[in-house]
């Protein structure tokens, strides 16, 4: 079975690198983005798969891009995360149209899960 592709938009290259490389030794196809603009130059439409994104970045918050991505795009998966958890955090992604919210540090093990079993 083929797994969907996944993009990762952080501002921290660190977080970007090490989600990589954790996903592709699941065989994951994963592309990652430290600025969100460049990621929006995608086909955004045409996109399937995962989104996961930090939430606090300088050109645009993770709601912002949140936001846009839904304007564009029902389908693709969009999970965040972020050091600032809360449940207004996690309640506020799920209103905008994200479907899952994961606070720093990452459990990794959860987040495999929840990308496996979509």
């Amino acid at each position: 079975m083929k797994k969907e592709p996944i993009y990762i938009i952080d501002d921290n290259s660190s977080i970007c690198q090490a989600l990589k490389f954790m996903l592709e030794s699941l065989n994951f196809k994963v592309k990652w983005y430290l600025n969100p603009l460049h990621f929006f130059e995608l086909n955004i439409p045409a996109l399937k798969g995962f989104v996961i994104l930090d939430l606090c970045m300088p050109i645009m918050n993770g709601f912002e891009v949140i936001k846009k991505i839904r304007a564009k795009n029902n389908h693709i998966k969009i999970i965040a995360i972020s050091g600032i958890s809360s449940q207004d955090t996690e309640k506020r992604v799920l209103q905008e149209g994200g479907q899952l919210f994961f606070a720093k540090p990452l459990n990794t093990m959860r987040l495999i899960n929840e990308i496996s079993k979509s």
